[in-house]
């Protein structure tokens, strides 16, 4: 009967140190489970995979019971490197708790600028404090398509205010004092309207029509034919053709104040995007009509010459910004200087001209 008794105190005694190791066992497994970081893996883009056009997307999965409250991510870190050049960027994503989580660049040249090959990995940071980290991929930023490398800042509309300013050597000053009325043969300043179509009729062409308000209470028209001609990797070459006719209101006797120029040369572009361009043009008509003092209706008959520089800020140099309330983008913003030399055939006087103008893109 003793012996009966003391089996059955044993056999409890073993049923609760079980029971208590089993807690144990448990306690400590929900203890590895809460500490235990999410595993996940890298999707695309695939390893070795060469950029060459936007938009770019990188993707990893997320291989973890997505509900489980012990293991899901806080947020994600994703680094990139280079050891060519002196890069690296960490961005951080919030969860969206999808099986595939996504980071995307619209334009991958503003982040990646240069060619080459680059790292990539993804960091998970969970409720808990705790990270893991994902393999290293890599990938290459190639050479874009040309087409896209080539393609100018494009614009549809565009406003451009313009400040011709004709320089008072002592030759036009002498010229100036026999004319009558001379208003219009002053430096003067205009208001632009630029309309502007590509690929016409042919993806070559580009086709620019300006109308103008002149300060010497004026209007003005101007139309511009572009072929984009020789391209590579460094520049473009652009020859063009303009011809100009504005009306003063002014009036000369009977006579309507007009002046008509026409211009033939070339325009080159800084590659990429053309950015900066430098042009140089033949001015092989600079027909304006005046009054002189003392022999009657006259024309300003010249032939001369212009060179220039055309430069765009790119968003890489300085970034879009808000300014009360405004976004302010420099890439919308080109900046022009002009200097331009004519000499009339019946007077022999030397017309020196400077034009700098400010304009707004419209896309």
């Amino acid at each position: 009967m003793m012996y009966r008794t003391y089996i059955l105190c044993f056999v409890f005694l073993l049923v609760i140190s079980a029971s208590r190791l089993m807690g144990q066992e448990r306690s400590i497994e929900n203890e590895l489970d809460q500490n235990r970081p999410p595993y996940f893996r890298l999707l695309s883009p695939e390893k070795n995979f060469e950029v060459v056009q936007s938009p770019l997307k990188f993707t990893w999965e997320n291989k973890e019971d997505l509900d489980s409250p012990n293991t899901r991510v806080s947020h994600y870190e994703v680094a990139f490197w280079s050891e060519s050049q002196l890069f690296r960027e960490i961005f951080q994503v919030i969860p969206s708790y999808r099986a595939v989580e996504t980071l995307e660049f619209e334009d991958y040249r503003k982040v990646f600028r240069r060619h080459g090959k680059y790292y990539w990995k993804v960091t998970a940071y969970d409720i808990n404090g705790n990270q893991t980290s994902s393999e290293v991929w890599t990938f290459s930023i190639g050479i874009p398509d040309m087409e896209e490398e080539f393609t100018t800042w494009t614009y549809i509309y565009a406003i451009q205010f313009q400040y011709n300013h004709r320089m008072r050597t002592d030759d036009y000053v002498s010229f100036l004092q026999n004319v009558n009325p001379n208003a219009h043969m002053k430096s003067y300043s205009e208001l632009n309207f630029i309309f502007h179509q590509e690929n016409f009729p042919i993806p070559s062409i580009e086709l620019e029509e300006k109308v103008s308000l002149l300060s010497q209470v004026g209007l003005g028209a101007e139309i511009t034919s572009r072929i984009r001609l020789l391209r590579n990797l460094y520049f473009s070459i652009c020859p063009y053709g303009s011809f100009e006719s504005s009306w003063y209101s002014t009036g000369l006797q009977d006579y309507t104040n007009t002046m008509m120029a026409g211009r033939l040369g070339g325009e080159v572009f800084l590659m990429p995007k053309g950015f900066v361009s430098f042009k140089m043009c033949w001015i092989p008509r600079y027909h304006v009509r005046y009054i002189e003092k003392e022999g009657g209706l006259r024309t300003f008959l010249g032939k001369g010459w212009e060179y220039g520089i055309r430069i765009i800020i790119s968003n890489a140099v300085i970034k879009v910004f808000r300014l009360f309330g405004v976004d302010i983008d420099f890439q919308r913003i080109p900046f022009e200087f002009h200097f331009s030399e004519i000499k009339d055939q019946y007077s022999g006087t030397l017309l020196r001209m400077r034009c700098v103008s400010v304009g707004y893109l419209f896309q």
